[in-house]
């Protein structure tokens, strides 16, 4: 993607809009968030924080191979998904035979262990900010307590404005 300097302006916040249109040039193929984050983890160490979908949705998503947290663990050379949603913890462990998931609430101020024995080159949040009422104080929590557990935070979340 080209972006000109007009609009790079707008980004630094020297000039404002609210109805301000930009002509964004491709000069080459957009990838989607899936496979633009498989290729920066690719072979590292990952730890999926929302790892999970709705539960109705995720058999079918890794027939389609669409279900994120496998698609992380089949490049990354290690992955663990820390979920807060038990039922659907237990469902993929049981049900499909996925033991890479595990139980966890990171808007508590406890270590949760999975997380803090090892050392990890990148956390996920995949599509997850935007179902916490406060963002802000979950992301600085989660420093506070594993600051030393991780290289780098991927945050991705959903674009309302997408075709």
């Amino acid at each position: 993607m080209k972006i000109n300097n007009n609009i790079i302006e707008y980004i630094k916040g020297k000039q404002f809009s609210d109805n301000a249109d930009f002509l964004i040039e491709k000069d080459r193929k957009i990838i989607g968030r899936m496979e633009f984050v498989e290729k920066i983890i690719e072979g590292k160490k990952v730890l999926h924080i929302g790892c999970l979908d709705h539960l109705p949705l995720i058999k079918g998503k890794i027939k389609k191979g669409l279900w994120f947290h496998q698609r992380l663990t089949d490049v990354a050379s290690e992955c663990i998904g820390i979920d807060i949603d038990q039922k659907g913890i237990d469902y993929v462990r049981s049900e499909l035979g996925i033991s890479n998931v595990y139980y966890g609430n990171l808007e508590q101020d406890e270590e949760i262990e999975p997380i803090s024995s090892q050392s990890w080159d990148y956390v996920i949040f995949g599509e997850v900010i935007e179902h916490l009422d406060n963002p802000v104080f979950f992301l600085k929590n989660f420093i506070r307590l594993y600051q030393n557990n991780f290289e780098q935070i991927i945050i991705t979340v959903p674009n309302c404005y997408r075709l």
